[in-house]
C-alpha cells in the first residue's frame, strides 16, 4: 500500500470536513503500520494546525531516534575532526588543550598580572669577606665619580615594567685603624649603570683612636626602564690620613664582635604599580 491508494478530499472541502477528517484517519493507521519510502513522505500534505498530537519522530525508527540523540549529544567533536586535519600547529594544538587560563599563560610564556603594591622582585648582594679599602671618595660638593673608591657590591636587574618602583636599600658595616691626627670619614656611594644617584657618609673627628661603623643607605625611585639595569655600591675613605678601612672586619681579624656584625648589603626591590 502507498500514499496513492489515499485520495485526498475534494479541494473546496473544507479541513473540518468530514471527509478531511478521514483521510487523515486512515493516514495515521498507514503510517503506524506501514514503512514509508522517501518517495512517499514527499507526498505528505501539511499537518493539521489544531492536533492535538504531540508523538515526535513518529515516521522514524528507534535506532534511527538514538543515532540522532547520540549525534546531538556530542557537542565537544560530532565529527572526530583532528586538529591536524584543521590546520592547527603543534603549538596552538596545545593552547587549545590547556586546562585554565593559568596553564595557557605558562604556554604563552605570560606572566600573571600583579597587584600594586606587591613586591615582583627583590635581588640582592652580601658580602661577608673581609675587605681592604684604602682608596678615597672626596666628601666634597662633587658628586662622587664611578673612579672613586672601591666597588664592594653590585646587582644587575630588570624592571618588568617601567612605571614600577625600586626600593634600594644598602649598609656597610666597617672598622677603621684610625692613627692620624686629622678628621676621618668614610663615604659610601651608590651607582646606577655608573653614575651617582646616592651617597652617605660618616667619621670621626676625634683623632688618634679606630672606630667601628655602619653607612645605612635607602632610595626610592621610578624604574624608568624595563631593560637590565645594574647597582652597585662603592666604598671609600675620605680624608688626608693614610688609614686604611676594613670591611666586615677589624685590620687583625677575619671577622668583628665574633662574627655577629651586620654583613654588608645591597637589595633592589621592584614593587608593582
Amino acid at each position: 500500500m502507498a500514499l496513492s491508494d489515499f485520495p485526498k478530499p475534494p479541494v473546496n472541502f473544507t479541513i473540518d470536513h468530514p471527509a478531511w477528517q478521514a483521510w487523515f484517519n486512515r493516514l495515521a493507521v498507514f503510517f503506524t503500520t506501514a514503512a514509508v519510502a522517501h518517495s512517499d513522505l514527499q507526498a505528505v500534505q501539511q499537518a493539521d494546525p489544531t492536533s492535538t498530537d504531540t508523538t515526535r519522530d513518529a515516521h522514524v525508527s528507534d535506532n534511527d531516534l538514538k543515532l540522532a540523540a547520540d549525534h546531538r549529544s556530542n557537542i565537544d567533536n560530532p565529527h572526530s575532526v583532528t586538529q591536524l586535519q584543521l590546520g592547527i600547529s603543534a603549538f596552538a594544538s596545545t593552547l587549545l588543550d590547556d586546562a585554565d587560563a593559568a596553564t595557557a599563560r605558562a604556554t604563552l610564556g605570560i606572566t600573571a598580572p600583579s597587584a600594586s603594591g606587591s613586591i615582583l622582585q627583590a635581588p640582592e648582594d652580601i658580602e661577608t669577606a673581609k675587605v681592604d679599602i684604602t682608596t678615597q671618595i672626596p666628601t666634597d660638593e662633587t658628586v662622587p665619580q664611578s673612579s672613586e673608591g672601591t666597588e664592594l657590591l653590585s646587582v644587575t636587574m630588570t624592571p618588568g615594567d617601567a612605571n614600577n618602583t625600586l626600593l634600594i636599600e644598602w649598609s656597610v658595616s666597617a672598622f677603621c685603624a684610625y692613627t692620624g691626627t686629622n678628621n676621618h670619614r668614610m663615604v659610601a656611594a651608590l651607582f646606577q649603570d655608573g653614575t651617582c644617584i646616592g651617597a652617605v657618609a660618616s667619621g670621626i673627628q676625634s683623632p688618634g683612636n679606630n672606630f667601628t661603623i655602619v653607612l645605612p643607605g635607602k632610595i626610592q625611585m621610578l624604574a624608568g626602564t624595563a631593560s637590565s639595569t645594574t647597582f652597585t655600591v662603592r666604598v671609600g675613605k675620605s680624608g688626608s690620613d693614610a688609614a686604611t678601612t676594613y670591611v666586615n672586619a677589624a685590620s687583625t681579624t677575619t671577622t668583628l664582635f665574633g662574627g655577629t656584625m651586620p654583613e654588608s648589603f645591597l637589595r633592589v626591590i621592584e614593587i608593582a604599580a
